[in-house]
């Protein structure tokens, strides 16, 4: 039975549980874990969340996790395999008062250039660059002291050539 989705208010001590996790997991096994990222909703300050921590974590390999294991489970991390997503390590932390689920743990290999999805908080909170070029390229405005009536004639305003399409066509002489 799938868990409800609950989204609660920001809470800035989301932070503050996110780095203890991540000290502790930098204890328990040292020298396992690369980089340990804060990341998904609850890392972004004012954006409503679902109230479990997330952690996205590097590793030299993922059979250097595998001998990793008790020490995690010590933790209260529940391994649960790839869990759909190949190349992933997922491991869930439960809160062990009330029972819900507390924290998330997605473990990579540190080569992976692209993790599918995921994206660490400091990219999710840093702005965008800017675009080097207009999506679409506006054609400057004549200046305001040219008059209109010194702009290029438009198709519109023409001669009219005499029947041409008609004889192309067959539709014969032009209307006098």
């Amino acid at each position: 039975m799938p868990r409800p989705v609950v989204l609660v208010a920001h809470d800035p001590a989301w932070a503050a549980r996110a780095e203890g996790l991540i000290a502790a997991l930098h204890a328990a096994v040292p020298r396992v874990f690369g980089a340990v990222h804060h990341m998904g909703s609850t890392a972004i300050p004012g954006l409503p969340a679902k109230p479990v921590i997330d952690l996205l974590a590097e590793v030299e390999g993922l059979e250097a996790l595998e001998g990793a294991r008790g020490a995690l489970a010590g933790l209260g991390w529940r391994r649960r395999g790839e869990n759909g997503l190949a190349g992933r390590r997922y491991f869930t932390r439960d809160d062990p008062e009330t029972g819900t689920r507390a924290a998330q743990l997605h473990v990579y290999r540190a080569e992976t250039r692209r993790l599918p999805g995921i994206w660490p908080s400091a990219t999710a909170c840093a702005p965008s660059p800017p675009r080097r070029t207009p999506m679409r390229r506006k054609r400057p405005a004549a200046p305001p002291s040219t008059p209109t009536t010194a702009r290029p004639m438009r198709r519109a305003n023409r001669p009219r050539r005499t029947g041409w399409r008609r004889r192309r066509w067959g539709m014969g002489a032009p209307d006098a």
